[in-house]
């Protein structure tokens, strides 16, 4: 009986490491293409004056929107990996889990998508402040969803 390596020909391991430098290239490709939002200052700015003196924007603002870019960009990479693996499984056997586990890499690709700072900076709008505590969040799931595909492709 042969295993899945051998069926394949390519393991898991470097299946998995494929999606994440696929998704590392373009979110650099990316990241260097999409500029960052406008600042707006502080998030504790009334509406209708400046920002306070004694409390700047942080410097590094830039850098976690890169950051976030590339992390967005690699957990949609491994979104798409999951979703052909998880839809050739149900084409396969017909499985109603493996059906409602489609749907739902389906709906947290189109979540993921339409959160991304990509496409939040088309908009000229930004997280602002909480780039940093939303690219540790993005880094978490991409390393979630790495692990997933992993075992996914055992």
């Amino acid at each position: 009986m042969e295993t899945k390596e051998e069926k394949h020909g390519i393991s898991a391991e470097l299946w998995v490491l494929i999606v994440l430098l696929v998704g590392l290239v373009i979110g650099f490709a990316l990241s260097m293409a999409v500029p960052a939002p406008p600042s707006n200052g502080s998030g504790n700015q009334s509406s209708g004056g400046a920002p306070p003196a004694n409390n700047p924007s942080p410097p590094s603002t830039p850098q976690f929107h890169e950051v976030g870019i590339i992390l967005s960009t690699v957990s949609l990479a491994l979104l798409v990996a999951l979703l052909v693996v998880y839809m050739r499984t149900y084409g396969t056997t017909r499985a109603p889990y493996t059906l409602g586990l489609v749907i739902f890499l389906f709906a947290l690709l189109v979540e993921d998508t339409i959160s991304s700072p990509i496409i939040l900076a088309s908009f000229r709008q930004g997280f602002g402040d909480l780039d940093p505590f939303l690219a540790i969040g993005q880094f978490f799931l991409c390393a979630a969803l790495a692990i997933f595909l992993y075992l996914s492709l055992q």
